[in-house]
This record gives structure tokens, C-alpha cells and sequence, in this order.
């Protein structure tokens, strides 16, 4: 998976130089691969990613498909979130409502891969949050699902859960700004495209805009 190529970072190939060279011997970029295989061609402003596919020109969000590829693995996982338990407690500060609701709904959360106690009017006491989450994250992922509970007095099981994970994907995937290898964004693109929906995001923006030759070259003003 992408994750994992990711934690072997690495460098890219080495620049050409530019230089002025005769027709004759001037390098020649060559695409292998069959119409069916994405081909990175590099990265704008650690952030997009450039391909191709056939004659096609892809650009990819490479935070919105990493988000994509995350939360799908999350759903196939069991009902219940697996969860990690913290070295320490963490002690968070709620407000008085959110704290109503947190204790009411408890099971909810548990479902969620939290676990936790009353520690003081106001304060929680968690020892367990899901998989992946990270220490930092803890009150503004419960502040996120207690605001669903609050706006829907009886949301819909499903939908809290995606809420929950669509939170998950987002803070756990690579950001803007995060330079990216060849080889890191071929495995983005190669698990992407083996997800039920590559060209969204759980939040329902954009993964990945495609251009045919037919569309570059009216933006070109060749038709």
C-alpha cells in the first residue's frame, strides 16, 4: 500500500541538465507501458501529481486520493473500529454539552475504537482511540462526531461512521507540501484505481481531473 511506500521515502532520479544539443542527439522521453498502467510523470508544487494513461493527461490531488485510498481500507475492516490503546491517558477538555453527550452515547463512541471515563466535569479521560489516530487529534475528532450527534438527534449508524473515518483518512494522509518519489506516486496511483471510488474523495471533492488531446489542444487553440 501507499503507507507503506511512503515510510521508505526516498529520493528522486537525478535532473538533466539543459543544454543545447543537436535534433540527432537530443534525449528522447520514452513511456513504457501498456494504455491501461498510469505513468507518473512528476509533481506540482508538492501537491499534484502529473500522469498519463494512453494519450490521456491526468492531474491527481495527492492528499484528496490518499484520502480515498485510506478510508477504503478502513471500511473493510470490522464493524468495530480496531483500536489502539495510548501508552498514557490522554486528558481531554469538553465542553458541558458535548460531555452530556459523549457519556450518553458512549456505546457509539466504542464503536468508534474510543474508550474513555468521566475524569472531572468537563474533562475526559481517554485510554483507547482508533487505529491510526494520531495523540493530537483526539478532541477535535470527538468534537467532529459530537457535532453530527448534536445536529441529528438520531443519525443514521452508517453515517456517523463515515463521518468518523472520512476524519481518519483526512489526518492521516500525506499533505500538500509532502515531496513525493516516482515510485511513491506510481503506488498512490496503482492502489487509487484499485478503490470503489478513485475519483472522489469521503468528503465528495476531486481526486483526479483528466485531460483528452482532443481538450489540450482546444485550450492550446489548435481546433
Amino acid at each position: 500500500m501507499f503507507s507503506q511506500a511512503l515510510a521508505q521515502h526516498g529520493q528522486g532520479g537525478p535532473s538533466e541538465a539543459t543544454s543545447v544539443v543537436s535534433e540527432a542527439s537530443a534525449p528522447k522521453i520514452v513511456f513504457d507501458g501498456d494504455d491501461d498502467v498510469f505513468i507518473p510523470l512528476g509533481e506540482v508544487a508538492d501537491c499534484f501529481i502529473i500522469a498519463k494513461k494512453g494519450q490521456d493527461l491526468y492531474i491527481v490531488d495527492q492528499h484528496a486520493a490518499h484520502e480515498r485510498i485510506r478510508y477504503d481500507t478502513f471500511c473493510k475492516r470490522v464493524e468495530r473500529m480496531p483500536s489502539q490503546q495510548l501508552l498514557t491517558p490522554e486528558f481531554v477538555e469538553v465542553d458541558n454539552e458535548d460531555m452530556t453527550l459523549l457519556l450518553e452515547r458512549q456505546d457509539v463512541f466504542n464503536d468508534l475504537g474510543y474508550t474513555y471515563s468521566e475524569a472531572g466535569p468537563t474533562t475526559l479521560r481517554v485510554e483507547e482511540v482508533p487505529c491510526d489516530l494520531q495523540t493530537s487529534d483526539i478532541a477535535d475528532s470527538l468534537k467532529d462526531i459530537c457535532l453530527l450527534l448534536h445536529d441529528q438527534k438520531e443519525p443514521d449508524k452508517a453515517m456517523v461512521r463515515h463521518r468518523s473515518l472520512a476524519y481518519l483518512s483526512c489526518h492521516g494522509a500525506v499533505k500538500a507540501g509532502d515531496s513525493l518519489n516516482i515510485r511513491q506516486m506510481k503506488q498512490l496511483l496503482d492502489d487509487l484505481f484499485h478503490t470503489e471510488k478513485p475519483y472522489v474523495c469521503p468528503h465528495g471533492r476531486p481526486t483526479i481531473i483528466r485531460f483528452t488531446p482532443k481538450e489540450l489542444a482546444h485550450l492550446f487553440k489548435r481546433t
